[in-house]
């Protein structure tokens, strides 16, 4: 029986559940988190009858919050001394601009300022286990929202809901290749990963309209697509494989490593980032005083 921790987000439903499911028959402890308490009791009864003597928590935050983001990170990082796989699943595409509470554009902000601040608030948990994981949930959509635009993060200019989800995924690479960068391969592994066009509830929550909303109503009939099951199993390799363990700092798709975009190896754009998230986060630095 293995005895590793593992925390997933956005997990009471779709491909985070089915992540969730994945590792549990791993024999993996796991926590899943999500914004709904009553989703998330609903998302762990359906596991729990299924893997009935396995340890199954669960943690509400919402990403659209700092506040409530750092509360989560605070009680995830005093139950667990410990976290060996941390699986940054959740995310959100949206038709019409939409700022958060703390003055940022939502979809950035959910999809990766939201992560950036819940994986650097526990570190010291990430970092005690042996070899951690961090897997962050990117695209292939990166390759078609263009490079960054950091003279319009916010996107105030012009909004395209896709453009500005795709290069919030671009972000998600940027993340990772700065983290694996400042980390010991032989302590914490961090991958990107896409998990394929998959048949889920995603943007069916009224978080999209006009063409896109009816692209995405009309995702889960569409036979060619994958299933959630699926779309999972990239996200459990990287979490879990020997193999994935001694690879850190890529983009992964179909459980392979796969090339990015051109722009996406950019790491001036990278490390630009990576300071401006501290900033916009407020987070100290956790590798500011490594050697």
């Amino acid at each position: 029986m293995l005895n590793k921790q593992a925390l997933i987000t956005g997990a009471n439903s779709g491909i985070g559940f089915e992540s969730a499911r994945g590792l549990l028959k791993l024999g993996y402890s796991v926590a899943i988190t999500g914004r709904n308490s009553e989703k998330l009791m609903e998302a762990k009864s359906q596991l729990q009858s299924e893997f009935a003597s396995s340890t199954i928590d669960t943690f509400v935050g919402d990403f659209a919050s700092f506040k409530s983001t750092r509360v989560m990170a605070d009680e995830i990082g005093s139950k667990y001394d410990a976290i060996d796989v941390l699986i940054n699943n959740a995310g959100l595409i949206l038709s019409e601009r939409q700022e958060s509470e703390d003055g940022y554009e939502l979809t950035f902000q959910i999809n990766h300022l939201s992560p950036f601040l819940l994986t650097l608030s526990l570190w010291d948990s990430i970092k005690a286990a042996n070899h951690a994981r961090v897997v962050n949930l990117s695209s292939m959509g990166h390759k078609m929202g263009g490079p960054l635009r950091f003279n319009d993060l916010q996107a105030t200019k012009k909004y395209d809901g896709v453009a500005v989800y795709n290069r919030s995924k671009l972000c998600n690479i940027y993340f990772t290749r700065s983290l694996a960068q400042r980390c010991d391969p032989k302590k914490v592994v961090i991958n990107a990963v896409h998990p394929g066009v998959v048949k889920t509830g995603f943007a069916q929550d009224g978080d999209t309209t006009g063409f896109w909303g009816m692209f995405f109503g009309l995702m889960p009939y569409i036979p060619f697509f994958l299933t959630p099951q699926q779309g999972a199993r990239t996200s459990i390799h990287v979490a879990s494989n020997d193999a994935a363990g001694n690879i850190s700092g890529e983009y992964w798709s179909g459980s392979k490593v796969a090339k990015t975009a051109r722009y996406a190896k950019d790491d001036c754009a990278a490390e630009r980032l990576w300071q401006e998230s501290l900033a916009m986060t407020g987070i100290d630095d956790p590798f500011q005083s490594a050697s």
